[in-house]
This record gives structure tokens, C-alpha cells and sequence, in this order.
């Protein structure tokens, strides 16, 4: 199945028009289907994420009644804690096929950014850890980690070091918080943490431009993310 280059656009857009006060159907219609649509409810400014990848789930012959994304449908057992609820599951004969959490970040970069990597730490940690204790069924499933910042002059001017004792990792020097939150992505990956992790950046004066974000980092891009999200939950087909 192929994956446009920026599979994310409506989605960016829906997400700003949220922010703006509109309503999510109003935001949706025209963009999304209807069952698309049904299968999300609420009017969560990440609710358009959601819908695109339910709807590359779908082209590709994933079942809908294999996708959950409503939010009492969305929790699943862990290990450090009773359970957790996540954005998206794939399920299929008790098996935990894919799952993926959605974060977005406006404003507050550096506490936020601080906060969602611990978060994101954790809830791997949890995650594989039941699964290894067979709380998730046995099927390698694909765990996706994706974080929309905002583009501002505060996320993209160098962030003053704290290192009072020891220096910091030499990467980690003149780096904005979108630069931290692509070096993120990058090494969720490399340490195995996440099947994949994708960051990208988004302004809402850019709205309604075509691409209106853009992939932090192109080895780890919006796409990528998508064609590995199916190519894993179609082998289970």
C-alpha cells in the first residue's frame, strides 16, 4: 500500500482547528469518512491522527472490529500498574496486534518535553515487561510512539545545559526542543523502546498550506511510521 509523502496533513489541520475552538465534525467533514469518523469519538485535538490511521488500517484489509480507538475500549493490562489506557489498539484472537500513543505539545516546551519522555520511558518499560509476562498474547506487536510540536521560536532557539556536576551528552549541545525531541524518536528506536517513533513539527499560521508540518527527522518521518504500522498488523492477515 503506498503512503503520501505527508500523510498527516488533515489531520494537522484538525488539530489547529480544534485548538481554534471549532467543532470536530466541522473539522472532519469532507476529510475524513463517516465510518472513520464513527470509529472516534470525542473532540480530542489528536482525534485526526487517529482517523488516518484508521483509515490506512482499512485500505490495507484490517478489519474495523480489529480496531479500537475508543477510550474504554483502549485499555490493556500492564505490569507495574493494573492497566493503561492507550489511542489506538489492534487486537485480533487475543492477541495485542499494534498499539500506538499520541502526544502533542503547545507551549510549556521545556517541563512538557521533559515530562513526555519520562512518560514515554514508562510506558514502554510497562509494556514490554507484560508482554514478556504474557499479559499481551505472544505476537511481537508493534508498539508506535507519535509527538506533534509546535513550531515557535521558544522550540526551535538552543536550550541552555544544566550540568552542574557532569557534562551532558555531547549531542545534546546548541539543540532546541525540537532538535531533543527528534534525538527522542531516534533513540526510542534505537533502544528498542518503541517499534517506531516519529516527531514533526507544526505551525497554525501554516494551516492551510500542503505540507503544513513537516517530519523532524526524514529516517523517522510521518510516513515511515504509517508503512510500518501496516506492514506489521497486515502479516497478521
Amino acid at each position: 500500500m503506498k503512503v503520501e509523502q505527508y500523510p498527516f496533513v488533515e489531520a494537522v489541520r484538525f488539530f489547529w482547528r480544534r485548538r481554534q475552538g471549532q467543532a470536530a465534525e466541522q473539522a472532519a467533514r469532507g476529510t475524513f469518512d463517516q465510518g472513520t469518523r464513527s470509529a472516534v469519538t470525542g473532540g480530542g485535538h489528536m482525534n485526526g491522527f487517529l482517523m488516518t490511521l484508521v483509515e490506512h488500517l482499512n485500505a490495507a484489509g484490517v478489519s474495523p472490529e480489529h480496531i479500537f480507538t475508543k477510550r474504554t475500549k483502549t485499555y490493556l493490562p500492564g505490569f507495574f500498574r493494573s492497566s493503561k489506557q492507550w489511542d489506538l489498539v489492534v487486537y485480533r484472537a487475543k492477541q495485542v496486534i499494534a498499539v500506538v500513543e499520541l502526544k502533542s505539545q503547545v507551549g510549556s516546551f521545556g517541563n512538557n518535553l521533559n515530562n513526555r519522555t519520562e512518560e514515554a520511558l514508562g510506558n514502554a518499560e510497562d509494556f514490554w515487561t507484560a508482554y514478556r509476562d504474557g499479559l499481551l498474547g505472544d505476537s511481537d506487536p508493534f508498539l508506535g510512539f507519535l509527538y506533534l510540536i509546535e513550531s515557535h521560536p521558544k522550540s526551535l532557539s538552543p536550550v541552555r545545559l544544566h550540568q552542574p556536576h557532569l557534562p551532558v551528552l555531547e549531542e545534546f549541545r546548541d539543540t532546541s526542543y525540537r532538535d531533543r525531541l527528534g534525538i527522542l524518536c531516534r533513540k526510542l528506536v534505537l533502544e528498542r523502546k518503541y517499534s517506531s517513533a516519529s516527531g514533526i513539527e507544526a505551525s497554525r499560521s501554516r494551516i492551510d498550506d500542503d505540507p503544513n508540518y513537516e517530519d523532524i527527522d526524514l529516517s523517522h518521518s510521518s510516513r515511515s511510521f504509517i508503512e510500518r504500522l501496516v506492514k506489521r498488523v497486515s502479516e497478521t492477515y
